[in-house]
């Protein structure tokens, strides 16, 4: 299936997303993304995957419950997306 990447603020449509993902990739360089990461695995229905950059301020709340990755090393997120079912 293609990426479908939309860029505009829609909060209804968010939601939407957060409920199907089978992934969530946050890879934040630096402190940031901290309200994706939370909400989302709250309202995901499909036993989604949270990979949650190491750099995320969220991280030091949720990656005990995450995948970890670099986010300057883009090859092993990818591989770590693979690992997980």
């Amino acid at each position: 299936m293609p990426i479908d990447l939309q860029i505009d603020d829609n909060f209804p449509r968010s939601v939407a997303a957060y409920k199907q993902f089978d992934v969530l990739l946050v890879n934040a360089i630096f402190d940031g993304l901290n309200l994706v990461a939370k909400e989302a695995p709250l309202v995901n229905e499909r036993d989604g995957v949270l990979v949650l950059s190491e750099n995320a301020g969220a991280h030091e709340e949720l990656g005990e419950w995450a995948l970890t990755v670099n986010p300057f090393d883009v090859g092993r997120a990818g591989r770590r997306r693979s690992t997980r079912r």
